[in-house]
């Protein structure tokens, strides 16, 4: 009949989408989320990597400044990858420091191991009962050498003079070098003591620290 005509009519109109609406479930379906980095050991080691490829981010101190967000842009230009000046999965792996990243975080969540109530009296007079424990310091740089793969710091704990601290680390811990009187906390492992000869000629013996995290 006609009302049956019109009743199809009718359904078939409200069930059909319109072209308006196929063009938004296409758009909705081509907009994926970017997930944005923003934390400081992601940042620092993206920043050692940009500098390292040619792109100049300064001092790769895990803050995401301006000269960093140019470093980004620059390098997501010419790599032809998405240009958004954020640190994305996209741009980690075309940096080729994924792995890098997730044993850094994996680090960085490993913090709380470290205890930080050692005494330098402790790691100087008992270093046997110390050795292999998981240590936390802070002091003020005294001397630092980074010439080889190898690099190693002496570090005054809690910045005095009197209670220096031997500390180890390897090159590729840090993307830039330590300068005297930079300040510093130090997370590693407590390997005993390490003996040295001074400019005098006497042998000193002080506290040796192998770094696994050093911070700014």
């Amino acid at each position: 009949s006609q009302s049956e005509s019109n009743t199809e009519t009718t359904e078939q109109e409200e069930t059909t989408p319109t072209p308006e609406a196929e063009e938004a479930e296409v758009s909705e379906e081509a907009t994926t989320p970017v997930t944005e980095y923003q934390d400081a050991t992601t940042i620092r080691i993206v920043q050692q990597a940009l500098n390292e490829a040619g792109y100049n981010c300064g001092t790769p101190d895990g803050v995401a400044g301006g000269k960093t967000t140019e470093a980004i842009t620059s390098y997501q230009t010419a790599k032809g990858i998405t240009v958004n000046g954020l640190v994305t999965d996209e741009l980690l792996q075309s940096l080729g420091v994924v792995e890098k990243v997730q044993e850094a975080v994996k680090a960085e969540t490993s913090k709380g191991e470290y205890g930080s109530g050692y005494t330098y009296d402790q790691l100087a007079r008992n270093p046997d009962t110390y050795m292999g424990q998981k240590v936390k310091i802070s002091g003020k740089v005294l001397q630092a050498e980074t010439s080889s793969t190898t690099c190693y710091a002496r570090i005054a704990m809690n910045s005095s003079y009197d209670t220096v601290i031997f500390v180890t680390y390897d090159a590729s811990l840090l993307g830039y070098r330590l300068l005297e009187d930079d300040k510093v906390t130090v997370y590693g492992t407590s390997y005993g003591v390490y003996s040295y000869e001074a400019v005098s000629g006497a042998t000193i013996t002080i506290p040796w620290i192998n770094a696994d995290i050093i911070e700014m």
